[in-house]
Formats: C-alpha cells, structure tokens, sequence
C-alpha cells in the first residue's frame, strides 16, 4: 500500500523525541516561577503549527502556547486546543470579533484598537484578556512608557470588556551578550509596569524574552517566556555556543530523479544558471524553491552555493527551479537515480546544519526553517507515544 512518505519528492522529518527533551532543558533552565509559553509561529518554523502546538501539550508539560498571527491562533483553536493562547501580533480590525468568539488574549498597544475590542467583547458579552505592549525600543508595536502609555491606561479604565492581565515588550538586541542594549530595554519595561500598577492595574503575566534573551539574561525572564527556536534546537545568542545542549529537531531530505552529462560549456538551468567549465555530471533531484529552499543559496559560483549530501558527500547546488534541482555530482561517480538527498541533517558521517544554510545565505535561522513550505510532506516520528487527547 502506497503511503504518503513513498510519495514525497521531499521529506521533512519531525524528531519528537528531540523536540521534548528541548522543551525539557529550557524548562530546566528556568526558575521555578517563569512558566514557559511557546510561540509556535509561522508555520511552526516549518515543523507544522498544528502539530507542535498539540503535542507541546499532550507531551512537554506546555500549559500557554502564543501565535503571531489571529488565524494561526484560530487554527490552533480549530483543532481542539482549549488551554490559554495568545496573539502576540497585530490583529485586523475585521478579525477583532475571534478573539471574544475563540477566548483569545491578544496586546493592546493603541486607543482606538482597544476601545473597538471593548465593543466586539460586549457584544459578545465575554471579557477579552489583554497584554499591555510596551515600546522599549524596537519601535514596532506598542506604547512608551510616559505620557503615550498614560493615554492608553486612561482609555482601558473606561472599558469594562477588557481585562488588563498582563504587560509585555520586544528586545530588539536579544542575541547580544553583554546585554547593555537589553537592559536599557528592561529599564524601560520595568518603568512602564510600575506606571501600570500606579493606575490600578494588576497584570499578572510579565514577559519580554524569546529565544535569545532566556539564555542572555536571566533578568527579562520575569514570570513568563515565549520561545521559539531554542525548542526546535537552535541557540543562536551570543556566548559559549549551544548552553542547553539543544538538538535540531527537523530533517529534510529529497531523492534524485536523474542524471544527466552535460558537456563543457553548456548551460544548466533557466538562463543558463550554470555553465560548467569541464564535462559534468549533473543530478537532478525533487526539491525546489516552491519547496522552500532559498533561492539566494543557489548563484553563478558554485563555491559559495548551498550544498547538499549524497551518499555521505558533499555536492554543490548549481541550478534551481520551482520544482527541481540541479546538482553537480561529477566527483561524485556512483551517484544514481533514487539515492537521497540531504538538505537538512545528517548523512553518512558528515550533517548539513541550519546553521550551514543560515551562514550561506546570510539570514536567519528561524527565516531558514520558516520559509519551509507545505509542500513538503512531513513525517512526525517518536519512539514513547504520547496521549490522543488534548
């Protein structure tokens, strides 16, 4: 019987087993107090947002998940999720009526915002719990501390729908470690709580660390954290590298579909995106940029390209489409229609990190896994199962 992995051009592989014992080391680091809400945005890095949200409940001891955006949070929702989850993004004004309807905490950073949530929560005749964001310095979402959070707080004791239950911030140079920027940040957020609590609020819910900042500073951990990255195995702070001893949790493999020789000269790809100097052996394999392989991993020079393994060797991407990719495995002799290919993760004795592709493209590690796309069917492995229920 033909199941869905023997259809795969392209195979992204979920270690669970990893992803639970991150959860784990993370927990650990915390203080007994700090509860950890994990972000499980875009897409869950390209490990799947429905997926990791429910099995970071059934299995990681999870109790808050976070989502950026209000129609990932009404998926979640949708696929039974009943605990606490938080929008941590901007929320379309046509969308404010969900949060009421799918019990939704979101941030309240704007006047007039807040008043037209206080109108849909009344209808609805449901309180809407809300997260004060403060502007501390990434100059994105949110309010300063002073005269423009003073604002926003005569406004929300005006609107009984709305319960103020938390406050929160971004730290814009989380990653760095001497932390100066990111205390400045804390000063400013410290400020503008104890600006909150002198108007009669009382936000239980203190929170301005991600990934980074939980292993930078221990200082912005506060009550809550919301991580992302260093769950799926990445710790890409400042400092001794990898302090929790994190594993990747994702693989990504395709398989070759053919190979060609192509003489000296002769283009390889649209444009001509390769042209070989030497006669060459040119595999192709079952994965590309629709996939989400980044396209600026793939130029005119092969040696400052992405690369890939087969058989346990490197081989340079030379050429890539939407759909297919062009290899050059003339080094590489025994390489023959069906072997694997490796994008992500380990084959042989040698690995292809995220860090590899990050490094090579000149991103970011969450922008690397995010750009992942749903076409490439996902296999969630696990070695202990977890419970069916949410």
């Amino acid at each position: 019987m033909i199941n869905k992995e023997m259809l795969a051009n392209s195979l992204v592989t979920i270690d669970l087993d990893r992803f639970r014992r991150n959860v784990k080391r993370v927990q650990d680091f915390l203080g007994p107090d700090t509860e950890l809400m994990y972000t499980v945005k875009s897409g869950g890095y390209g490990h799947g947002l429905k997926e990791m949200a429910a099995y970071a409940v059934r299995s990681c001891n999870v109790k808050k998940l976070a989502t950026a955006t209000i129609a990932e949070a009404v998926e979640i929702r949708q696929d039974g999720y009943k605990g606490y989850l938080m929008v941590l993004g901007g929320i379309p004004t046509a969308a404010f009526p969900a949060t009421p309807e799918y019990d939704l905490v979101t941030g309240c950073y704007h006047v007039e915002l807040a008043r037209e949530l206080n109108r849909v929560a009344e209808l609805a005749q449901k309180k809407v719990e809300v997260h004060v964001k403060l502007d501390t310095g990434m100059h994105r979402l949110g309010v300063a501390p002073g005269a423009e959070l003073q604002i926003l707080l005569d406004a929300l004791k005006e609107l009984p729908y709305l319960n103020v239950n938390g406050c929160y911030s971004h730290l814009a140079n989380a990653d760095e470690e001497d932390c100066i920027i990111t205390n400045k940040q804390l000063d400013l957020f410290e400020q503008g709580v104890e600006q909150i609590r002198a108007n009669g609020f009382d936000p239980k819910w203190l929170h301005t660390a991600g990934s980074d900042a939980i292993i930078t500073s221990k200082r912005c951990h506060y009550n809550l954290v919301r991580p992302a990255a260093i769950l799926y195995g990445y710790d890409t702070a400042e400092g001794v590298f990898n302090r929790l001893g994190v594993e990747p949790v994702l693989s990504w493999t395709s398989l070759i579909t053919n190979v060609r020789t192509v003489p000296a000269g002769e283009g390889v790809g649209y444009s001509a995106q390769f042209c070989p100097t030497r006669e060459s052996r040119i595999a192709v394999a079952g994965f590309g940029a629709s996939d989400g392989y980044l396209r600026n991993l793939v130029g005119p020079d092969p040696t400052k390209n992405g690369f890939v393994l087969i058989q346990g060797k490197r081989a340079p991407v030379v050429a890539i489409c939407m759909d297919q990719t062009m290899i050059d495995v003339t080094d590489l002799p025994e390489v023959k229609i069906g072997d694997t290919v490796t994008l992500i993760g380990q084959n042989g004795d040698d690995e292809i990190t995220v860090y590899d592709l990050k490094a090579r493209s000149k991103t970011t590690i969450g922008y690397v896994l995010a750009a992942i796309s749903q076409r490439p069917v996902r296999i969630y492995r696990e070695k202990i199962p977890s419970p069916t229920k949410l």
